[in-house]
């Protein structure tokens, strides 16, 4: 079974944004923000014995900031964090949430990782 790195995601976001969740937080905190969401898994190489070898990872992770960039620029900030550890932006949109009135970047991260968490392109 191939070690799930989302914890190691979350540490990075939480690094540069300042505050980083795995989900949508209950009351909206302090600005800016990062939630990160797992959005595909994917087996590329099985051993032998049928044990995942090598999976393919991705990721969104979302952004709020006051202003757009605000959110730009911690986006940014966490796709060069990641993609030190091989794990590439392969999105990247941003909106104005109405209700919520704040400014959300959205980034796609994408990248492998064998048996051992080590992650490579």
């Amino acid at each position: 079974m191939v070690i799930n790195i989302t914890d190691q995601v979350v540490a990075i976001c939480r690094e540069v944004a300042g505050r980083a969740y795995r989900a949508w937080p209950q009351t909206a905190p302090k600005t800016p923000y990062a939630v990160v969401s797992s959005i595909g898994r994917g087996v590329e190489l099985y051993d032998n014995d049928g044990s995942e070898v090598i999976v393919r990872l991705t990721y969104t992770i979302g952004v709020m900031a006051d202003t757009p960039s605000q959110a730009e620029s911690v986006a940014l900030s966490i796709g060069e964090a990641l993609a030190r550890y091989n794990l590439h932006t392969t999105g990247y949109s941003d909106t104005y949430e109405e209700p919520n009135h704040f400014y959300r970047a959205n980034i796609t991260v994408d990248g492998a990782v064998d048996k051992r968490g080590n992650t490579f392109a």
